[in-house]
């Protein structure tokens, strides 16, 4: 029985560098794991490649990473909007895979920025192409690493029990965010602008999706190491419930 949790990790595709692609990853989110008490696993998104379900066997949950991609709306049965960001269909159809099947099976989940979009477009729900044109008064959610600002936060969700309190302060860089709530999915925390912050699923272990970046904060902010704690326990579990099978 493995001691440490495998989490894989999304990593984003670049192929506009000379000599690419390229598979990248910032490394915040490998030293979170590591760091808390799990196995970084890094899974470039390939043309071809491992299918989903066998990518999963190896893993005992997904992270899906954050990224200067946006999901593109025929996903979510919408036309693009002008303002819609640059798209990487290799990396999008390769995540969507991986959050489907993880879903189907129970595997734990938790979607960090972009990654909590495409977990809430493969559950059923849609985005907001990009905030600034299609939610006037929306704040300007830019600054990951210095500025935060406040959340309210859902009673009795996994979230209230990491900020121990129905209130917090987050870091945030996103253009797109959650419009509708995918059905089996509610939303659990909100900016002052009622934007969507964070999602959870109502009938998985762990399926948390935040709009803010927790692996930048970790090291300092309790809340966020709570997070990255609960998610890598329902990885553990898991993989015991796995293995007994």
């Amino acid at each position: 029985m493995r001691s440490l949790p495998r989490i894989g990790i999304t990593c984003d595709r670049d192929v506009q560098k000379k000599g690419g692609p390229f598979s990248l990853l910032r490394e915040d989110y490998a030293a979170a794991i590591s760091d808390l008490g799990g196995v970084p696993v890094l899974l470039p998104a390939l043309p071809t490649g491992p299918r989903a379900d066998e990518t999963l066997d190896i893993l005992d949950g997904l992270l899906v990473s954050g990224g200067g991609i946006d999901v593109d709306p025929r996903h979510y049965g919408e036309r693009r909007h002008p303002k819609l960001g640059s798209l990487s269909p290799v990396r999008t159809r390769f995540e969507l895979d991986l959050i489907r099947r993880a879903l189907d099976e129970g595997a734990p989940i938790l979607g960090i920025c972009g990654g909590c979009q495409a977990l809430n477009v493969v559950a059923g729900g849609t985005l907001f192409q990009d905030l600034a044109a299609q939610a006037p008064g929306a704040l300007r959610h830019r600054s990951p690493r210095s500025v935060r600002h406040g959340v309210s936060i859902l009673k009795g969700s996994k979230l209230a029990r990491f900020f121990r309190g129905l209130t917090g302060r987050v870091n945030t860089s996103h253009h797109q965010a959650v419009k509708e709530v995918a059905p089996s999915f509610r939303s659990t925390a909100w900016a002052g602008d009622d934007v969507i912050e964070a999602i959870e699923g109502d009938h998985h272990p762990f399926a948390v999706g935040v709009q803010w970046h927790p692996e930048l904060l970790y090291r300092k902010d309790a809340a966020a190491a709570s997070l990255f704690k609960a998610f890598l326990q329902a990885a553990k579990t898991f993989s015991e419930k796995r293995q007994r099978r």
